[in-house]
């Protein structure tokens, strides 16, 4: 309505006789046709959100709580991906590597004596080697092949 009134104000007064109910006319005419197509989008797009959480009802979650379901959904799928992947033989082997590796770094790091402190770069190394443990663990639960299983 805005340019409407600006239009109304500025622009009319200065057109000739007769044209300025012209002009109004298809002005009123192209409001109206805005007015209605605005309605329409407005319409399709609330009908469409409502047709989106009725097909996913997640989406009517809080946020805060659909962002806590899909990071425990996200974590649930990579760590059974990471299971699967664990599972085959080449995967057993290099986490046996990355295993014994550890382990003796451990030793190495435990004769410098900065075992005790928290934060540190032994830290790091003991949560990377349970990780791969518990992963080389889970793997070898879920291996078919029985070569993998000896690893």
């Amino acid at each position: 309505n805005t340019i409407k009134a600006k239009v109304e104000e500025n622009v009319m007064p200065h057109l000739p006789e007769g044209m300025s109910e012209s002009v109004q006319a298809n002005m009123t005419s192209a409001v109206d046709h805005m007015t209605a197509a605005v309605e329409k989008i407005d319409t399709l797009a609330c009908g469409g959100l409502d047709q989106l959480t009725e097909k996913v009802p997640a989406l009517k979650e809080e946020t805060p709580e659909l962002i806590a379901n899909s990071k425990e959904t996200a974590t649930s799928y990579f760590t059974l991906a990471t299971n699967y992947m664990a599972s085959f033989s080449v995967a057993q082997v290099a986490l046996k590597i990355v295993d014994s590796g550890l382990d003796v770094l451990e030793g190495a790091v435990s004769l410098t004596g900065v075992v005790s402190e928290e934060g540190t770069a032994w830290s790091s190394i003991k949560k990377i080697h349970t990780i791969a443990n518990t992963v080389r663990i889970n793997g070898n639960k879920t291996a078919v092949s029985t070569k993998a299983r000896k690893i």
